[in-house]
């Protein structure tokens, strides 16, 4: 019985000076102005991920292959990359190969979207560049964190390189 009374007292900061939530809630919008790329051959898989990212605070450009979504790159330097492995022309594989290439000194994550799962084809996506993957369909939850990583990666980065330069 005490254990059921302790859970379900109410605690109020006025009568616990020190109580406070056990952590942060997250920020409403957690990627507040990142500007990234979604290259991806299918509208719907495009429409998808511009749902979830614009709910996460990201601005959004869209590329239907691998080569306008190089041409994209090299117009707006985007902070991140989502690409598609499967596209018609020109493939995630070699659009990977090409950006990493173009953004020099910069670290701009890439992360596959991708419907592959044998362990060759995933090898292939980190071998030509790419910092992550994502299993098609994509889950929100999922791609929200590995975004936050590799963000945090890249700001990192950023500073390393501005204090290396100074």
């Amino acid at each position: 019985r005490l254990a059921r009374l302790i859970a379900t007292a109410p605690v109020s900061s006025s009568s616990h000076p020190e109580a406070r939530p056990l952590s942060p809630a997250p920020p409403a919008r957690p990627h507040e102005g990142l500007r990234v790329l979604v290259a991806d051959d299918e509208m719907t898989n495009r429409q998808i991920l511009r749902r979830l990212l614009t709910r996460e605070g990201c601005a959004i450009l869209e590329a239907s292959d691998g080569l306008e979504a190089v041409e994209l790159f090299a117009r707006n330097r985007p902070d991140c990359v989502l690409l598609d492995v499967m596209m018609p022309g020109m493939d995630g594989i070699e659009a990977c190969r090409r950006i990493k290439q173009a953004s020099q000194a910069d670290f701009v994550p890439v992360i596959f979207i991708t419907a592959l799962y044998r362990e060759e084809d995933l090898v292939r996506c980190i071998a030509a560049g790419g910092d992550d993957f994502i299993g098609k369909p994509v889950s929100g939850a999922v791609l929200s964190a590995k975004m936050t990583a590799l963000d945090r990666i890249r700001r990192l980065h950023a500073t390393v390189r501005v204090q290396s330069d100074e």
